[in-house]
């Protein structure tokens, strides 16, 4: 039986869901990254930014060399999960530090099973995660933190890039993570 997207998002969720590591965490479906050049299948918002690209039996591996470049600026830790069909052509093309999931049925039931655990992205860019946030949400950030005075009328570019003036990179991705969970008008699965 090939497995599907459709399929293997579906299982994918469950397992997040039920795993004790993801109690509270906040699950987003084509999580758009870069200004939404580049959308992830599943992220999910804990104490970190995880991400998760999904290669069904009917996928192609075409835009994997695209998608690669861009989860590796801005998720904290990224897997995929692949049908076996895709197993060994992707773990060739990824990143060390990238997990590695196998999809596939036993019996009736469509299993997820751990082939390689992630390990944390050494190379997150603040100017990449600053792009999650919307303008006016990067702008309140910098009221807070009374460093909004001359951008308040600019370009979101001139936000996102006084926001990561003056922030660390540590608390930039709290500040996108707690703004993402936030979020009321996406669809989100707390």
């Amino acid at each position: 039986m090939l497995t599907g997207d459709k399929d293997i998002r579906s299982a994918l969720r469950r397992k997040l869901e039920d795993d004790p590591l993801h109690r509270g965490a906040t699950l987003i479906e084509e999580l758009g990254l870069l200004q939404g050049d580049s959308r992830i299948d599943l992220a999910v918002l804990n104490g970190s930014l995880e991400g998760y690209e999904i290669k069904s039996a009917r996928d192609t591996l075409k835009r994997l060399d695209l998608q690669i470049p861009a989860y590796n600026l801005v998720m904290d830790y990224v897997s995929i999960v692949v049908s076996p069909n895709h197993l060994d052509s992707t773990q060739a093309l990824l990143p060390e530090w990238w997990g590695v999931y196998l999809a596939q049925y036993q019996g009736p039931q469509l299993v997820i099973e751990e082939v390689k655990q992630p390990q944390e992205n050494p190379k997150v860019d603040p100017n990449a995660v600053v792009q999650l946030l919307w303008r006016d949400e990067a702008l309140d950030e910098l009221r807070r933190r009374g460093q909004a005075q001359g951008v308040t009328k600019k370009p979101r570019k001139q936000v996102w890039d006084r926001l990561v003036q003056c922030t660390t990179l540590d608390e930039l991705k709290n500040v996108v993570r707690e703004t993402l969970k936030s979020r009321s008008d996406w669809r989100a699965v707390h």
